[in-house]
């Protein structure tokens, strides 16, 4: 047996086992024919309309993965460069300290590269000089270095042994009070100036 096409598309198929259509069936032949293109262009129209909607959803998806990507990325580098910046403050401040450590490693080599009494001498003459001119200090020194320091202040204040003082240890005293001057003492003042444990 044979058919004859009368519309063919994806979805449906119209055939007839006759080629001649009776003129009373006409009608339904035109109306079945119509339904066939009107469910094909709905169809197409669909297909359409679906295409749009997941390139759409595929744009907004990319959109939004794109913004959430770099919105990660910007908070990694943020954390990133807090730690980093963490990092060298540490690191600057360990360098600070050994700086500061060092510092007070050469005063004390120079100090005993000077000699005490010549060195406890200076240090006298130093605190002396921060009183008023009127006032005629008592500096109190350890016996070894009572020569040295009566040479340099003899004019300005009273200079005596004291050898309950250390070597290097240096007593100004005022009707004020007294300020203790020696090396140890100004070692501690620099070591607590800079954070660093003398």
């Amino acid at each position: 047996m044979s058919y004859v096409l009368i519309h063919a598309d994806r979805q449906a198929t119209l055939l007839r086992g006759d080629p001649v259509v009776p003129a009373a069936d006409l009608p339904a032949f035109y109306d079945a024919n119509a339904l066939l293109d009107a469910a094909s262009t709905i169809r197409d129209d669909a297909e359409r309309g679906a295409a749009d909607a997941i390139a759409a959803a595929r744009a907004e998806g990319l959109a939004a993965g794109h913004a959430e990507g770099l919105a990660i990325g910007a908070a990694e580098v943020r954390d990133e460069l807090l730690r980093l910046a963490a990092a060298d403050a540490a690191r600057t401040a360990a360098q600070r300290a050994d700086l500061a450590r060092l510092g007070l490693e050469v005063v004390r080599r120079i100090a005993a590269e000077l000699g005490e009494p010549a060195m406890v001498a200076a240090l006298a003459e130093r605190a002396a000089t921060t009183v008023a001119p009127d006032a005629h200090p008592v500096v109190r020194v350890h016996p070894d270095a009572l020569a040295a320091t009566r040479d340099r202040l003899a004019a300005r204040a009273v200079v005596q042994g004291d050898a309950a003082l250390a070597p290097t240890d240096c007593v100004l005293a005022t009707p004020l009070g007294e300020v203790h001057a020696g090396l140890d003492t100004q070692l501690a003042a620099l070591a607590q100036a800079w954070g660093v444990d003398a």
